[in-house]
């Protein structure tokens, strides 16, 4: 999908260790929960 930085050094050093960010990954699980309970209420009302 995306050709992101990590996946790009990954190619690059293919030994070396990565890990998601904990903030981008907690903010994109905030954003999907809060569009499903957006359109859930909307429908709800």
């Amino acid at each position: 999908k995306h050709l992101s930085f990590k996946k790009k050094l990954e190619k690059m050093c293919p030994h070396v260790l990565t890990f998601l960010c904990v903030c981008h990954s907690s903010a994109l699980a905030a954003h999907a929960a809060y569009s499903k309970m957006s359109a859930y209420c909307d429908e709800f009302l």
